[in-house]
């Protein structure tokens, strides 16, 4: 639930102000009237800009879990409100939960539920605030919940599959490189020595894979940290 601001008088006289949770602004005078208290100002700080600003999107596997669960829940006859309440208290990833506290509070107040949803839209792409446009404006927003939760499966079910594909070249061509690598800081500078010792001038190409060599071991530290940074913020 949203958390008010309250400036009051009690019923000394006192002036109070403190903080209470309530779900919408009339529970929470009537709740201040329960205690004696009588209301002089209530605010809230907007939560929406600040959701918006800090969750610029989450992962399609949680997408699709809030898709999926608020489907069987506004099948079931579940209020959208009352969904998300539910969808709230189970929710584990903090950026869907305070997403979702924001819709739920938006909706509460009489927006549509794809007029909330509009409010994020770094999470919600259009596609999808369409179809609950539409799902609202024709009484079948369980059918659009549906038809969106398969599209979301079906997306993430296929980049997957794409991540799969693309593993086994990846450590292919991982494999190549360490052994390229390898040769090049072990084995290539004992052949240098051997053909130093020779006194034979070293033909271009030799000289290149030893000049490579040498790059290689003095800049290796770098070189690591380079690859290792790449890798990481790759995966991500």
């Amino acid at each position: 639930m949203p958390e008010f601001t309250y400036q009051g008088v009690g019923k000394d006289g006192r002036r109070v102000t403190a903080k209470l949770e309530a779900s919408s602004e009339n529970d929470l005078r009537m709740a201040l009237r329960g205690m004696g208290i009588r209301p002089t100002k209530i605010s809230r700080p907007s939560k929406n800009k600040t959701v918006s600003g800090n969750v610029r999107s989450l992962p399609i596997e949680v997408m699709v879990g809030f898709t999926r669960q608020l489907q069987v829940l506004v099948g079931s006859g579940i209020p959208i409100v009352q969904g998300l309440d539910i969808l709230i208290d189970q929710a584990s990833h903090s950026g869907l939960k305070a997403i979702a506290m924001a819709i739920r509070e938006k909706v509460s107040q009489g927006s549509y539920f794809w007029e909330a949803l509009s409010a994020f839209p770094l999470v919600f792409p259009k596609l999808y605030i369409s179809l609950i446009r539409a799902g609202e404006a024709s009484g079948s927003l369980d059918q659009m919940l549906k038809r969106l939760s398969r599209y979301l499966e079906d997306s993430y079910r296929l980049r997957k599959m794409m991540k799969g594909a693309m593993m086994y070249p990846i450590i292919v061509i991982s494999i190549g490189i360490g052994v390229v690598a390898l040769m090049l800081v072990f084995v290539i500078p004992k052949f240098e020595d051997m053909l130093k010792t020779s006194g034979q001038e070293l033909p271009g190409p030799t000289q290149i894979v030893i000049t490579a060599s040498h790059f290689l071991v003095r800049n290796s530290v770098y070189i690591v940290a380079s690859m290792s940074a790449v890798f990481y913020f790759g995966s991500k």
